[in-house]
């Protein structure tokens, strides 16, 4: 009996999880030294996971750390380890609003991490790439995900929960808060990430999808 509700455990997997671990999912991070991570992998090549075994890959303030050719493999990668009708969660730096938040306000040190990263030493703390929701998508399509949409923080377990990056604002802390009642608080602040998710579908194909996915809710799973 135990047996078979392991083989029907639901797989989460945060990938990149630096000092902001989720919990129920299996944190992952490329430091050995990494206390927060529950396994040592590379994101990009996840040699620790069988294929078709994960029913869902994040990666919050990640994928921005991979270069191109890095970035092409990553999303070809993660396609391999999910489940078919497996999703794929990303959230990203908005370069879009990143360029007009400069534009607009000369806000230096904040455009100067979103675009380049925090480069506090650790080699892996650079962005080498950007991206809009246009391009993002483009990938997502080419790596052959399908029903590619965006996702909201506030109706997403664990992102309404803990304080992810997913929720990055300008000014800070300015969030448009769902509250318990449903109704939400608006703090006229601008949200600085780009939230895609995408699901694992049967053929590869260059296709765009607009179907909601069952990952994107507030309850725990």
């Amino acid at each position: 009996m135990s047996k078979d509700k392991s083989k029907h455990k639901i797989i989460k997997v945060n990938l990149g999880c630096r000092t902001k671990p989720l919990p129920t999912y299996i944190n992952v991070d490329i430091d050995p030294d990494n206390r927060y991570a529950d396994r040592i992998d590379n994101a990009f090549t996840m040699e620790t996971f069988e294929d078709n075994s994960i029913d869902l890959i994040e990666a919050v303030h990640m994928f921005e750390h991979l270069s191109y050719e890095e970035s092409e493999r990553a999303l070809k990668v993660w396609r391999e380890k999910l489940k078919m009708g497996g999703v794929l969660r990303l959230s990203v730096p908005d370069i879009s609003k990143t360029a007009a938040l400069l534009l607009l306000t000369d806000e230096k040190p904040l455009v100067k991490s979103m675009l380049y990263g925090s480069q506090r030493g650790d080699s892996w703390d650079y962005h080498k790439n950007g991206h809009t929701k246009t391009s993002l998508t483009k990938d997502m399509g080419r790596a052959g995900f399908g029903k590619i949409r965006e996702w909201e923080w506030q109706e997403t377990w664990p992102h309404n929960y803990v304080d992810t990056f997913a929720s990055a604002y300008w000014p800070p802390m300015r969030k448009k808060w769902k509250l318990d009642n449903g109704k939400y608080e608006d703090m006229q602040g601008v949200l600085m990430s780009l939230n895609l998710e995408a699901t694992k579908e049967s053929t590869l194909f260059d296709g765009v999808g607009t179907s909601n996915s069952d990952f994107s809710c507030s309850t725990p799973i």
